[in-house]
């Protein structure tokens, strides 16, 4: 149930907070992170997290936004920095 539920949110979701995680497994923030420990340690996971259908597409948004990133850096866009900060914070809340 527990790694069900972490696999859910690999589906293309946002990040998951860690409140809405104690709430989704019903445990506490101390057991919430004993298990993202746990499952950054499982391979059999990671596997199945990067070979699902989907990964291949969330990578390629990835290299997207670090290309963006690397050409505002690159070019010391101040501007464009602006922008890339407002909605990368947008996109947090």
């Amino acid at each position: 149930l527990r790694r069900q539920f972490v696999l859910d949110y690999l589906g293309g979701k946002p990040l998951i907070r860690n409140a809405d995680l104690c709430e989704g497994l019903g445990v506490s923030p101390a057991t919430a992170n004993r298990i993202l420990r746990e499952l950054s340690e499982d391979d059999t996971l990671l596997r199945e997290i990067l070979f699902n259908p989907k990964t291949s597409g969330e990578v390629a948004k990835i290299r997207t936004e670090l290309k963006e990133l690397i050409e505002i850096i690159d070019n010391k866009n101040e501007e464009a920095f602006g922008k890339y900060i407002r909605k990368i914070r947008a996109n947090i809340k």
